[in-house]
């Protein structure tokens, strides 16, 4: 015959032993979970403190840039505006005589010529307007 192992059925006593052996466990993972907790929490926190602080230093940057910016610019803008009138006061009240004036008014503008025959396709025609035809506007 072959040789069979007995197993026996664990005891009242023993399952009981186990039962507290394994509670002793959990109340040990138990607290070591509350302490990771609350240190997760803690840096939770204080992430959630330098990051309204980075906030609102780079608040404070962004507005003070912005101030810097808008007085440059109308720095800039006050130096062009009035380097441009001096030179146009300077330049124009030399060179504006009455006789320029005349003189540009007298030149011709534009210069035109009949159109040759390849060129009459692509272009717009256009015609001076009759005396009725402007009387027809108004």
């Amino acid at each position: 015959m072959s040789e069979v192992e007995v197993v026996k059925a664990p005891t009242v006593e023993s399952l009981e032993a186990r039962v507290v052996e394994l509670e002793g466990i959990v109340k040990v993972f138990i607290e070591r979970a509350k302490d990771d907790d609350e240190s997760l929490r803690s840096l939770s926190e204080r992430i959630n403190e330098y990051g309204k602080r980075s906030e609102q230093a780079i608040a404070v940057i962004h507005e003070q840039l912005v101030k810097k910016f808008a007085d440059d610019l109308a720095h800039f803008g006050a130096r062009l505006h009035a380097s441009f009138a001096k030179d146009v006061a300077v330049e124009s009240v030399a060179r504006v005589t009455s006789e320029t004036i005349a003189d540009s008014l007298s030149k011709k503008i534009l210069v035109t010529r009949p159109a040759l025959r390849g060129e009459t396709e692509p272009v717009l025609v256009v015609r001076q307007a009759t005396a009725s035809e402007l009387r027809e506007q108004i």
